[in-house]
């Protein structure tokens, strides 16, 4: 499962003259699944940094006149899951059932039938269509597709591996840049983060598997791979955002890769490391964009 698909819908915010805009009006026809007028419908914060906790529902909404309305009670930017179901997200399953499979496996079928929304008061009609479009195109057109050959990576010299990703990269970038004065600058942060990262992390998933002696040799000797080296360094020396699914992916392979050199033998995943969590939220202060752009 190696495309993602995430279905941000287009929602519509509406606003007082001279107030913040904190409304949120979504038409039923515009989600997955068809809501009928009084039902009942639970709204789910997504952190995936917190993916196992016990409660997720912060508001409760019901359908009226085909539409679900409710109000945004701060600007901060989260992802949101609307459903008519308390149950454990979907998305979370595999972080709680295969923990550690989850840097290389993220499928857009975790996505596809329920509605998950990426809700800021500083977003518009035109960002959400934009990213709505962007996942679309990304799930055709990952950074990874021409590293496989049928349903397996294919081995090929790792610096036209990275060019493959890199020319994948900057094309979404470029198409992101054109948009520069149409969209935010906290909407541009977010998906540069997810396309940074995603790139690197599908790289790494091909590089992992297609080159794991040559790395596990180097790792013995030097206690470190070079090309992990490289990214996590660049990685730590920048800001991004918090929200991105690609940016716990890269926190969660950079904890490893710590335990990993600790313990002088490279694994993707190891499920006993102390303090995980204290170490995640060090990496969290140290990477995570906290500006707020107004």
């Amino acid at each position: 499962m190696k495309k993602i698909f995430i279905a941000i819908l287009s929602i519509f915010l509406l606003s007082k003259s001279g107030l913040s805009q904190s409304t949120i009006n979504i038409p039923v026809k515009k989600l997955k699944i068809k809501y009928q007028n009084g039902e009942a419908i639970y709204i789910n914060k997504i952190n995936y940094f917190e993916y196992n906790q016990t409660n997720f529902t912060i508001d409760t909404v019901f359908v009226k006149n085909s539409m679900i309305s409710f109000k945004k009670k701060d600007d901060n930017q989260f992802l949101i899951l609307l459903n008519n179901r308390k149950e454990t997200p979907i998305t979370y399953l595999p972080l709680i059932q295969l923990r550690e499979h989850y840097t290389s496996m993220f499928c857009g079928n975790f996505y596809k039938s329920d509605n998950y929304l990426l809700l800021s008061n500083q977003f518009n009609s035109k960002e959400y269509d934009y990213l709505n479009r962007f996942y679309q195109k990304f799930s055709k057109k990952s950074f990874d597709l021409e590293l496989y050959e049928g349903p397996d990576y294919k081995k090929m010299d790792i610096t036209d591996a990275q060019n493959l990703v890199e020319k994948r990269k900057q094309k979404y970038l470029k198409d992101l840049n054109r948009k520069q004065q149409e969209l935010s600058q906290k909407f541009i942060e977010y998906l540069k983060t997810e396309i940074e990262l995603g790139a690197n992390n599908q790289f790494l998933n091909w590089y992992e598997e297609t080159y794991s002696k040559e790395i596990e040799k180097e790792f013995k000797t030097t206690n470190t791979s070079k090309i992990h080296q490289s990214l996590y360094g660049d990685f730590i020396s920048k800001k991004w955002n918090k929200n991105s699914i690609q940016y716990f992916r890269t926190i969660e392979r950079i904890i490893n890769f710590e335990e990993s050199q600790k313990r002088k033998k490279l694994r993707t995943y190891f499920n006993n490391i102390d303090q995980r969590k204290e170490k995640a939220q060090k990496l969290k202060e140290k990477t995570a964009s906290n500006t707020v752009y107004n």
